[in-house]
């Protein structure tokens, strides 16, 4: 059984990357993704000061992980490392 956080999987370091590299648009696909996942599940409680952008950068996904980790739950916890590991990818 896979792991999952909210209903959705939680994906491992090793299962976003592809023998540990994404190409550039999967990363921006899937960093996208993670940060639009963040305000539906986190908006209310832990990102209620932010708002969300249409198109978001690597800048704007790490800006809304230390609200994910201070005042989210153990699953924004790690929806943040999650956000964290793939702007931190090459």
């Amino acid at each position: 059984m896979e792991p999952r956080i909210a209903g959705r999987p939680v994906f491992g370091m090793n299962d976003l990357c592809d023998k540990g590299r994404m190409s550039g648009h999967h990363v921006t696909q899937e960093l996208s993704n993670l940060y639009r996942q963040a305000f539906a599940e986190f908006g209310a409680l832990a990102l209620w000061s932010l708002r969300p952008v249409e198109q978001p950068t690597k800048a704007d996904a790490l800006a809304i992980t230390r609200a994910l980790r201070t005042r989210g739950t153990m699953a924004g916890r790690r929806l943040a490392e999650q956000i964290e590991h793939l702007c931190r990818a090459p």
